[in-house]
């Protein structure tokens, strides 16, 4: 207590009662002498009353809580919080770890260490003891759920590419349709019914045109995102030792890295309806000024 360690208004029983269940507890010395500790342990041995627990749960199925971690002021700024951070990770690659900070006032060294170690401020509230924290969490990034993501990023983009070439193909469908109808309606023997069905044909055309360019559109936009989230991941393997696969390997030129970066639905998609919607705009104009002289 005279060091300074024993904090929180937890006196010496408390810290007795929480390592009875804590699953980890790290401590530092410098010279035989306290420099620092850290508390943590699981979801399973977190309390039922613990307001922490009951936030975390609705978020992630398995985490692991740091307690409390404590430096003292005179090995402050010397690496010893990373160290005994580190500890607790290294030992929990797989498993989301959270940490609460109290941020009035603000704790800037702890917020700065926190996303030095690839935490990010998942949620804001105030407990019961009335000090509004922020709950940092560190995501696991081991090579097994990069895979995962990878797999998944893929797939997700084949199928939003399969959709989207689908939407083309039912859009010919009804293009196709409306053009017989059109040679249907030249081949009526009552020419004065001709001009109001091309007309109203041609206005048809139009408007599936224009809604399977918006349908179209979002969906190049979401697969361009897809193919970009992929891209990103495959940065990440990267550096962990892996290969670039899909986006070409360094040296590659600014052009075809341009090309590689957009999808062939950008050049494709977008284009075909908006150039077939305009072939039935112009039929329309013909047919209006027809009925009209």
């Amino acid at each position: 207590m005279t060091d300074g360690f024993l904090v929180s208004d937890f006196d010496i029983g408390d810290y007795r009662r929480l390592l009875e269940r804590a699953e980890y507890f790290y401590v530092v010395r410098v010279q035989k002498r306290l420099a620092g500790f850290v508390i943590a342990y699981g979801k399973d041995r977190v309390q039922g009353d613990e307001w922490l627990n009951v936030r975390l749960g609705d978020f992630f199925d398995d985490f692991i809580v740091i307690k409390q971690v404590c430096v003292s002021l005179g090995h402050a700024g010397q690496g010893i919080a990373s160290l005994l951070y580190n500890r607790v990770i290294d030992r929990n690659p797989d498993i989301n770890i959270a940490a609460a900070v109290v941020t009035d006032p603000e704790n800037r060294p702890s917020t700065g260490l926190h996303r030095k170690l690839g935490f990010r401020p998942a949620i804001s509230m105030t407990p019961p003891d009335g000090l509004p924290r922020t709950v940092w969490v560190r995501l696991p990034r081991s090579t097994r759920m990069l895979e995962q993501q990878l797999h998944l990023a893929v797939d997700l983009y084949k199928h939003e590419d399969l959709l989207n070439w689908q939407k083309l193909n039912n859009f010919f469908y009804v293009t196709v349709g409306l053009a017989a109808l059109c040679g249907i309606s030249l081949g009526l023997k009552n020419n004065d019914l001709q001009p109001l069905i091309l007309l109203l044909t041609s206005l048809l055309g139009m408007v599936s045109a224009v809604a399977f360019s918006v349908t179209l559109g979002a969906g190049v936009f979401y697969l361009q995102w897809r193919k970009e989230a992929i891209a990103h991941l495959e940065r990440v393997a990267e550096m962990k030792g892996g290969t670039v696969v899909l986006f070409g390997r360094k040296g590659i030129g600014r052009r075809r890295l341009a090309i590689l970066a957009k999808s062939p639905s950008n050049y494709v998609l977008r284009g075909i309806p908006a150039f077939i919607g305009a072939g039935w705009l112009i039929l329309a104009i013909v047919q209006t000024v027809a009925m009209a002289f």
